[in-house]
């Protein structure tokens, strides 16, 4: 059994096969140095003492750190962290084995630097059983805490504060391979980054690299390629999920990877991020994205209020929203590529009635769509506009700053909102669902696609669970050398 240098913990606490990038992202920089990383994935698929146990099996005299990604956890635990942002089941924070498994572990060795990273680790100043957290992207920040370590960084409590806007990042050469033992089953569904970073800069938006150009951060066209030769010829892998926050946002970027995809020796298929408006401003792209592979695709509506979308960057009129929708479904994509609009109820100048009059329209024209309360995070790191002044947008904070307040609801009245909106769409496979589906191997994505969230056949749900839980099983029997 070999020990290694690095282990990091990661999951999507979804209970469906979906790989985080940002893991693997730090884990391929890591390993670039010559130093050896063991990523436990599927966390949510251990109990606390399988964790345990299959960590140990890593840990050796080189083990020097310990590292989880907090990007997609959740806890339901609600006094773990008051400041984030909660809807009624889950809160952001670490699940209770990673928690209980971290702690046990710095117990008994001391001398490793117990690390926490990923898109949320801001939200988490309790945990301080950590030495260090890292903000932003960390691909260059970890190589620099790697080597000086013991050198004093800035704290917060007890926690070395590790930013990597300091450490910038050169995406265009970004290169990414996975390795043998990710434990990558064949023709899995697989992350792929495109390029980093969005060209707007949404009002309610806390994302980074927001308002850059066009064709900043963006991935080299022949270390792409490379990638999803390599990804084929080791895994077979064809299906992606791109990791991008505007996928469309150029033309000259689709072409680049028009090209690119049509050069292959086989056909990918994928699921994104994209623009409506950009999309209905540039026909072109439809042909392009449809040749490419785009067999889903995400679209932030937020919402059909013409001077709410206005305000917030989403200024496409709503008739033309409403237009393009059914055009791209019946004339462009068809049966073969399906899409989800989202929606954020709670947004500045839209009422209770304009809300349930976007909802009916989705549900009439059996538009696939997905609502979410507006989320203020006003001591979040990152802020979005709305986030540092929500006085200016007509809002009041109550309480910790987790629910408000403005002159037509309040946050309790659209989360309840949206869960009914959520329950009352029998939406078909999309996106990540569909892709995640996809990688159990039970239907072709075109079968796929004709199933629903609601409704769907018993036997069906038995087939993926059941195929969804061998997988896991194998996962764990590989990671601990069992076969």
């Amino acid at each position: 059994m070999n020990t290694v240098d690095m282990i990091i913990f990661t999951g999507v606490s979804a209970k469906m096969p979906v790989r985080s990038i940002g893991a693997y992202a730090v884990a391929h920089a890591v390993r670039k140095t010559g130093r050896s990383v063991q990523v436990i994935d599927f966390t949510d698929w251990f109990s606390e003492e399988e964790l345990l146990n299959t960590a140990k099996r890593f840990i050796g005299p080189n083990t020097k750190f310990i590292g989880v990604s907090s990007t997609f956890y959740q806890s339901e635990d609600n006094e773990v962290h008051k400041d984030a942002w909660m809807d009624k089941n889950f809160i952001i924070g670490l699940p209770a084995n990673v928690v209980s498994v971290v702690k046990k572990l710095k117990e008994e060795r001391s001398d490793i630097k117990f690390l926490l990273g990923g898109a949320n680790s801001h939200y988490f100043k309790e945990y301080s059983f950590f030495d260090a957290v890292f903000h932003s992207y960390s691909d260059e920040s970890i190589l620099e805490y790697i080597e000086n370590n013991h050198r004093l960084w800035p704290k917060i409590q007890t926690m070395s504060i590790i930013e990597g806007e300091d450490h910038p990042i050169n995406v265009e050469h970004l290169t990414h391979r996975w390795e043998d033992n990710d434990f990558i089953f064949p023709g899995e569904t697989l992350p792929l980054e495109i390029s980093r970073g969005c060209i707007f800069k949404c009002k309610f938006c806390n994302f980074q690299l927001t308002g850059k150009n066009k064709l900043d951060y963006l991935r080299d066209a022949e270390i792409l390629k490379d990638e999803l030769l390599y990804n084929y010829e080791k895994f077979g892998t064809t299906n992606y999920t791109f990791a991008d926050d505007t996928f469309n946002d150029s033309t000259v970027k689709l072409e680049r990877l028009h090209k690119v995809v049509t050069e292959l020796p086989f056909k990918i298929n994928f699921t994104t991020y994209m623009r409506l408006d950009l999309l209905y401003a540039h026909r072109e792209q439809i042909q392009l994205v449809k040749e490419i592979g785009l067999r889903s695709a995400f679209f932030g509506i937020e919402s059909y209020n013409p001077e709410t979308a206005k305000l917030i960057g989403k200024g496409m009129a709503s008739t033309k929203v409403k237009d393009f929708l059914l055009e791209l479904r019946n004339d462009h994509f068809k049966e073969n590529i399906n899409f989800v609009c989202s929606f954020i109820l709670g947004l500045p100048l839209e009422d209770l009635a304009s809300m349930r009059q976007t909802s009916e329209w989705n549900k009439l024209h059996d538009i696939n769509s997905i609502y979410l309360p507006l989320f203020i995070r006003s001591k979040a790191r990152y802020k979005s506009d709305i986030d540092s002044n929500y006085g200016k947008y007509g809002y009041t904070l109550e309480g910790n700053g987790q629910s408000w307040t403005n002159e037509h609801t309040s946050f309790n009245e659209v989360l309840k909102l949206s869960m009914e909106f959520n329950k009352a769409h029998n939406c078909t496979l999309h996106t990540w669902f569909l892709f995640s589906f996809a990688s159990l191997g039970i239907r072709t994505i075109s079968e796929l696609q004709q199933l629903r969230f609601f409704g769907n056949p018993p036997e069906v749900e038995k087939e993926a669970w059941d195929r969804l839980a061998r997988m896991m099983g194998e996962y764990k029997k590989k990671i601990n050398g069992q076969y």
